[in-house]
């Protein structure tokens, strides 16, 4: 789409975890060839704090909510979760999604009934006259976004008592209903680009075939043992790719 362009990626990871050394490696291989700039935050936001959430999980996804810094001087930002595991087959994303849209994997879309659950008490905790329409629910784990799209971070800090009542989604419960709010709309990039715990479990149990994958989410149906095992399992087989 845009050519010349800042690309900033943005990776967050909080704590101990194993497997983001072969997260990184691919990170660092991915930006290397799009001539992205890539930033690993590994510091938690000031004043913010672990024990005011149900789970360590909650606290580091409340963490990717602080970055509206970043966007001085870049056209785009991309952010990933230090779960992903970036195909070296995976397209330079800004040139994939519309400036005026983020791009993700619209999670709403699922065939289950298990976003319409969430968007239920996503609804009461936000005092919505109406659930956000499922369409406008997206995964978080993979956003490109483009610096208008700043002001979805702009009352986080002020937002920030209702966004740690939410145990589930807490993160992308606020984006996606902050989104939706500003008119901004969304470039679903499909599931082979957000491609989540729950599928690659079920991959890996028929064909085992990840070749159309471009990012592998090893999200929390994994245990940390298990996320280091599939980490290294996708690096090897993405270095048969080359």
């Amino acid at each position: 789409m845009e050519g010349n362009q800042r690309v900033l990626l943005v990776v967050i990871s909080l704590g101990e975890r194993p497997w983001f050394c072969y997260v990184k490696k691919w990170i660092v291989d991915y930006c290397s060839g799009c001539n992205y700039d890539y930033k690993v935050i590994q510091e938690p936001l000031p004043g913010l704090k672990k024990e005011d959430f149900a789970l360590f999980r909650n606290f580091g996804c409340a963490n990717k909510l602080a970055i509206s810094d970043l966007f001085e001087g870049y056209d785009r930002i991309i952010l990933v979760d230090d779960t992903c595991m970036l195909s070296p087959r995976l397209e330079p994303l800004h040139k994939l999604v519309p400036r005026e849209s983020i791009g993700c994997w619209i999670e709403g879309r699922r065939k289950d009934k298990s976003p319409t659950d969430y968007l239920k008490s996503h609804k009461k905790l936000y005092g919505l006259k109406k659930m956000l329409p499922r369409e406008k629910f997206y995964n978080s784990g993979v956003m490109v976004m483009s610096y208008e799209h700043k002001v979805i971070y702009q009352d986080v800090i002020k937002d920030m008592p209702l966004i740690i009542k939410d145990e589930r989604f807490n993160d992308q419960g606020y984006l996606s209903l902050t989104a939706y709010k500003k008119a901004i709309s969304l470039h679903d990039l499909g599931e082979n680009y957000n491609f989540v715990g729950s599928k690659i479990r079920t991959k890996l149990k028929t064909d085992r075939d990840f070749s159309n994958v471009r990012i592998a989410h090893l999200t929390g149906v994994f245990s940390a043992a298990q996320r280091f095992d599939l980490a290294k399992a996708f690096d090897k087989y993405f270095e048969s790719f080359s």
